[in-house]
This record gives C-alpha cells, structure tokens and sequence, in this order.
C-alpha cells in the first residue's frame, strides 16, 4: 500500500486558513423565497407577517452544516453533524477525479493514489466542479461512457 498523508483528524486542529470554496446545506433560495413572501405579506397585511419575518430571520442567519471545505493544498470532508472528526485529503494523494451528473444527483469521484475510490453524495454542485478544475485541472477523468 502507497504512503499517503491524508487522514481522519479532529476539526479543531484544521489549519485556520481561509478556503477556498465551501459546500453547506443552506438554501440561498430558501432564503430569497422567504423574504420575498414577506414583503408580500407586509403590503397585504403587517400582522400576518410577523411570524413569517422571525422564520426568516433565522433561514438568514442561521449557519447550515459544513459538507467540504477546499484549500489551496487540501480538501476536507466533514462527517456528520456534531462528529468532532473530518477527513483531510491532500491533493498529493489524489490521483484523480470526476464530476458525474445522475438521475439522483451531481456526484464526484476521488480516485486516491492508493487505489481507494472516495465517493462525495451530500451536496455536490458545481461550485465543487470549479473548484477542482481550479486546483487539480490536470487530472480530470473523463468518462467516454454512461453510468
């Protein structure tokens, strides 16, 4: 088996540089469809929309669960809500990756240096696309055929 640096670390020792690109669970539209059925309901009637701006308040600024954050040399992978442990993947070890677009959703496929495929699922959007083809341009798997 190859020696690779990636590992399974605490999030509290996660260096405090700023990354790159995030992927959380907040709806921006969510957010945006709220507001503006508050200002509908303000012009219709003031009362009725008090409840709806306390909802809102809280789409705004309350902060979703972090799925992956990227940096400049590292990807992290964030395990389920309240876990104190992610994954940090260091792009020396990733041999490659592909961005696949499903019935069931955008998926990309990690294809470490030793052998081991790691499948990202949970919030996958083009946002992570960009980001690899920013930082790992180079080693973009194409596929020829369908999944």
């Amino acid at each position: 088996m190859a020696e690779h640096k990636s590992h399974k670390i605490r999030i509290e020792h996660l260096p405090t540089t700023k990354p790159l690109c995030t992927v959380d669970s907040k709806s921006w539209v969510a957010v945006f469809v709220a507001w503006i059925i508050i200002i509908i309901l303000v012009i219709i009637n003031a009362l009725l929309a008090v409840p709806f701006i306390f909802l809102a308040l809280l789409l705004t600024f309350h902060r979703g669960i972090l799925f992956y954050a990227g940096y400049e040399d590292r990807f992290v992978i964030f395990e389920q809500p309240g876990s104190k442990y992610c994954m940090m993947l260091y792009h020396c070890d990733i041999k490659g990756w592909e961005y696949r677009i499903t019935d069931k959703g955008d998926k990309i496929h990690l294809y470490m240096k030793d052998g081991e495929t790691i499948k990202l699922i949970r919030g996958v959007n083009r946002k992570l696309y960009y980001y690899f083809t920013k930082v790992l341009p180079d080693r973009e798997v194409r596929r020829t055929n369908k999944e």
